[in-house]
């Protein structure tokens, strides 16, 4: 489980989620009269001022440090294999500016990927909304040698991001004509 640091709109010692149980202290009953009404509730332990509540401190559970994926060293861009530290996009492309395309990901497990008849009808369907062609054999082949290319063809898991972009255009808020 990862732990997030505490919203403003509540007190800095207020910081546990909700349904877990809050640490009690041994004198912690309070009671407060108001007219004719007596009442007793908890009291809040208190904080040196210089300790920080434990919720700021981030903690992942030995699940989530097994799934790390290595770092990508080859990626596919514009029809090129590149490493990751050449591959450049444009300012200009419609998908940084304006989230002109589409994107899926798509985990692979032992070099197979999984419900790729899944994905790609999603991604056809997407696709085709915003007006944009793709070939699917050859983003199959693509994702494969991705896979391939930054040795994850046979390993446990994998994930492929994919993000097909209308590309560089003329910067109008309509959408080009199609080639």
């Amino acid at each position: 489980m990862l732990t997030t640091g505490c919203t403003r709109s509540r007190p800095r010692w207020d910081c546990f989620p909700p349904g877990l149980p809050r640490p009690r202290s041994s004198s912690n009953r309070v009671r407060t009269t108001t007219g004719k009404r007596t009442r007793v509730t908890r009291r809040r332990p208190r904080r040196p001022r210089s300790a920080k509540p434990s919720c700021w401190r981030s903690s992942r559970s030995s699940r989530t440090s097994e799934v790390r994926s290595p770092s990508v060293s080859v990626v596919y861009l514009n029809g090129d294999y590149l490493r990751a530290d050449e591959a450049k996009i444009s300012v200009n492309d419609r998908g940084f500016l304006f989230g002109d395309g589409v994107y899926e990901v798509t985990p692979a497990y032992h070099g197979r990927l999984f419900r790729w008849a899944q994905h790609l009808t999603r991604m056809r369907r997407g696709l085709a909304a915003l007006g944009i062609d793709f070939d699917a054999a050859a983003l199959e082949e693509v994702k494969k040698g991705l896979l391939a290319r930054n040795g994850l063809d046979d390993a446990p898991a994998a994930y492929i991001y994919v993000q097909v972009t209308r590309g560089v255009a003329p910067r109008t808020h309509a959408f080009p004509n199609p080639p």
